[in-house]
């Protein structure tokens, strides 16, 4: 959960914010690496510290579901299995590219997500993942037992990435961009 009192959250209802900009330069990555795992679900940044990282993160829940937008620069972490057993429920992620790209590797798969983008995560697999630019995104965080009502197969689509230009893509990233 969210704890409001963490410096650089602001708490407005049921959207939670936090900015890299709130803190002293030197203190931007390590902050920004807490609030990965804070807001997300628990991470272990991989990437070299670096001074000044530009990062935000906006959080709507909507009943057990987390909506999240995030903008950042190049970073990187893991989901291995420490972070795996620290998590409080399973959830799948929908993840969507607004601008940027990021590299994601599903055990030995990589995935290549350029902007418009989007693919479906499992938080109970190990998963790396890389920004190779500034990006910024969106994210879906549904409990698996919401998803698994919804689509008993769910697994089945872990890691294929699908192009929100086009068809059906296109007719759900226009529903998660209204969101915002």
């Amino acid at each position: 959960m969210i704890q409001p009192s963490s410096a650089g959250v602001r708490d407005r209802g049921f959207v939670s914010a936090w900015s890299s900009a709130a803190h002293p330069r030197h203190e931007r990555h390590d902050a920004w690496a807490q609030v990965l795992s804070d807001f997300f679900l628990p991470w272990t940044v991989t990437s070299r510290p670096r001074e000044d990282v530009s990062a935000s993160v906006q959080q709507c829940r909507l009943d057990d579901c987390r909506y999240l937008h995030c903008a950042s620069d190049s970073i990187s972490g893991q989901r291995a299995v420490g972070e795996i057993g620290r998590t409080r429920g399973d959830y799948f992620n929908l993840l969507y590219i607004l601008s940027g790209t990021e590299l994601l590797k599903f055990q030995a798969r990589e995935v290549w997500l350029p902007a418009t983008h989007f693919v479906l995560w499992d938080s109970e697999r190990r998963m790396e993942f890389n920004l190779l630019e500034p990006l910024e995104k969106l994210t879906l965080m549904v409990p698996e037992r919401q998803m698994r009502a919804l689509l008993p197969n769910a697994q089945d689509y872990v890691g294929i990435p699908v192009n929100g230009n086009h068809g059906l893509g296109r007719l759900f990233t226009d529903h998660l961009r209204a969101m915002q």
